[in-house]
């Protein structure tokens, strides 16, 4: 994908690379969140480290410690920290005991889903279907290097649309059961934000959530999807094992922009998805190509999300990316004001994705015609919330939604 271009990262105002030092207003920051960003890091430096000692000795509330980096999905990361290394002294027994449940429980976790997708990608590859693997389980083998240092939800697969009838029958057969039906997705005419199926074990066990999109979400990004090439995805994908099974996965600079797409529709609602984003450039490093990471995001209409995604975890995490002003949207919107004042606080709060999509809408009906949409999506779109058929979707839907999100 072109010759790389190294992708510089470095620390803010002198600080040791990837450090978390203070160096910015940080608005009521606990030192337990201090401490839990500090050990979301795969790697801490020698500073770093030096800070997680001195805060240890703080005695923190433990308790806090606990329920936020479980909520913020770096629970496991937490006690890997602490259970190998000087600063397990620093920890009443009690809590590293709960946190070593935490991370066997995700572990045994992990572990299923793994073995769930060696199957399905060793029948895809008999029936020769491409399939790339998205986040989770590749992250957690391949940049994580452990599969117990990140929580898995689902088996997040993309495959080609043509291929989803053909996948519907492997997955069937294999025991899954679909929530809505395939057909659906095969009839409505593209583009459409929605663009998954999720499937169920018909005992306990992994979740199927099938891609055949980069962009998968209920906010009307219809434009968006029209604006990314997915036969190039697919021809940029790079050969990768999963569990020692042949699969494919994003070219470095397309995993960085998804994950950008992806962190930001979510609101940055779990730390683990800001570490996801500094973790695939820490893995990459000069093998990704910056230039390249640019010129995708112009092609697809990502930059301003590729910027705020990364200016959000790089104000949070605080790490630099010096090349990212060339990814500002030109001018400065009131959704953009409103999306500096909440980096500034560390806010993630579930509107600021759709305030960030909003703002690239160009002109007062474009705006309009997204709020509207926003209100009352395609019956396609209810029924992927409704996890219903299309042909069931009415009226009462369309109130249900609205009293539940906006009420």
């Amino acid at each position: 994908m072109g010759n790389p271009t190294a992708f510089p990262v470095v620390c803010k105002r002198g600080i040791p690379p990837f450090s978390l030092q203070d160096t910015r207003p940080q608005v009521n920051m606990r030192k337990e969140d201090r401490l839990i960003f500090l050990f979301s890091r795969l790697n801490p430096d020698k500073y770093e480290i030096s800070r997680i000692e001195e805060l240890l000795k703080t005695r923190p509330d433990w308790d806090y410690i606990l329920e936020k980096s479980w909520n913020e999905g770096v629970s496991c990361l937490v006690y890997y920290h602490l259970n190998n290394s000087e600063f397990k002294a620093y920890v009443p027994s009690q809590y590293l005991e709960q946190l070593r449940n935490y991370y066997h429980r995700n572990s045994a976790r992990n572990m299923i889903i793994s073995g769930e997708t060696k199957k399905i990608l060793k029948i895809f590859n008999e029936e020769n279907i491409k399939a790339i693997v998205l986040k989770g389980i590749f992250l957690a083998e391949n940049i994580y290097k452990n599969i117990a240092f990140r929580p898995i939800g689902d088996i997040d697969i993309l495959v080609r649309k043509d291929d989803l009838s053909e996948v519907d029958k492997i997955l069937k057969s294999s025991g899954f059961l679909a929530t809505t039906n395939h057909r659906d997705a095969l009839s409505i005419a593209p583009p459409s934000p929605v663009n998954s199926l999720v499937y169920l074990k018909k005992t306990p066990g992994a979740v199927v959530h099938l891609h055949w999109h980069l962009i998968n979400t209920t906010w009307p990004l219809d434009s968006l999807v029209n604006k990314i090439d997915m036969e190039r995805i697919w021809s940029c994908a790079r050969a990768t094992r999963i569990g020692g099974i042949e699969a494919l996965t994003l070219a470095p600079e397309h995993l960085l922009i998804y994950l950008s797409q992806h962190s930001l529709t979510h609101s940055f609602d779990r730390l683990i998805l800001l570490a996801d984003i500094l973790e695939t450039l820490r893995h990459y490093k000069e093998r990704l190509d910056y230039e390249l990471v640019v010129g995708e995001a112009e092609r697809f209409n990502l930059s301003p999300v590729l910027f705020y995604s990364l200016s959000f975890a790089s104000n949070l995490l605080n790490f630099e990316i010096p090349e990212l002003e060339r990814l500002k949207p030109a001018g400065f919107s009131l959704s953009d004001r409103i999306f500096s004042l909440f980096m500034r606080k560390g806010v993630r709060h579930y509107w600021l994705s759709y305030l960030i999509y909003l703002s690239m809408e160009k002109g007062f009906f474009s705006k309009l015609s997204f709020m509207g949409r926003t209100l009352f999506p395609s019956p396609y779109v209810m029924g992927h919330n409704f996890a219903l058929p299309l042909s069931n979707i009415n009226a009462f839907h369309y109130y249900r939604r609205i009293v539940r999100n906006f009420f």
